[in-house]
């Protein structure tokens, strides 16, 4: 026997069937209000980005780079990332660009506002910033690309670096206000089917045959009809018989006067 608090995929299919103008209802309303938000709560992020070119060798051996050095490069392009990171740099550059702009910018800021990767087999690191300023971002990437070669030859002391052109122009990185608004109407969409199935596995009433089917494997022997209509039925008649009986009494009482 099934206990009231199952329910198989039919049943919430069914369920869900029954229920689908709320079901649509919760996936539009949580698609707009995460379009809403997306569009004029978050404030857009920008991305800037600028590579520099990490060698190992300082000179061609007969023109060639010999597969030890390209290694050797590729390597030193790690070591290149982790020296960019600390205060010290990151200090020299806020400076710059805050005499630049005219901002207000930290270390620690510029900090959470920069990453750098490195394009598989290759000896080039890449500066990537996102900030909600695209002239911020372009001048972080343009002043850390250009300080690098500085400041990694006064720490390291091996190889060079120098930067392959300046900073791409900031495009919007987020937020994605396509991919908000599908996720806000799953979640809205998931919200109503957990309230509806709350609310059937909570609710003991038997509504019908079909109700009972679904809740219980005790088959039904019988059914009952209603006899709603036909108690309506019989109550507008004896109300008329008691109009007519009134108008026949009326009727009659003024003849004898």
């Amino acid at each position: 026997m099934n206990t009231m608090n199952e329910i198989s995929l039919a049943s919430l299919m069914r369920l869900c069937w029954r229920n689908l103008k709320w079901l649509v209802l919760g996936l539009v309303i949580g698609a707009l209000l995460m379009f809403a938000v997306s569009t004029f709560v978050i404030t857009p992020t920008y991305q800037s980005s600028a590579d520099l070119f990490v060698t190992s060798y300082t000179s061609f051996e007969d023109g060639s780079i010999s597969s030890a050095a390209l290694a050797g490069s590729q390597a030193l392009t790690y070591s290149y990332a982790e020296v960019l990171k600390n205060n010290v740099v990151l200090k020299a550059v806020a400076e710059d660009v805050n005499n630049t702009l005219g901002t207000n910018l930290s270390s620690a800021k510029i900090k959470g506002m920069i990453s750098f990767t490195i394009p598989e087999d290759t000896n080039i690191l890449r500066i990537s910033c996102v900030s909600t300023s695209q002239t911020t971002a372009e001048a972080v990437c343009n002043s850390l690309g250009a300080l690098a070669p500085i400041k990694l030859k006064e720490t390291c002391e091996v190889g060079t670096c120098n930067m392959i052109g300046p900073a791409t122009k900031a495009i919007v990185a987020g937020p994605n206000t396509t991919l908000n608004t599908m996720l806000g109407a799953m979640v809205g969409l998931i919200l109503v089917v957990a309230v509806v199935v709350i609310r059937w596995m909570t609710d003991t009433t038997i509504k019908g045959k079909e109700d009972l089917s679904e809740r219980t494997d005790v088959p039904v022997l019988a059914e009952i009809p209603a006899f709603e209509n036909d108690r309506r039925a019989s109550k507008g008649k004896k109300r008329a018989g008691r109009v007519r009986v009134t108008e026949t009494a009326s009727t009659e009482a003024k003849e004898e006067n």
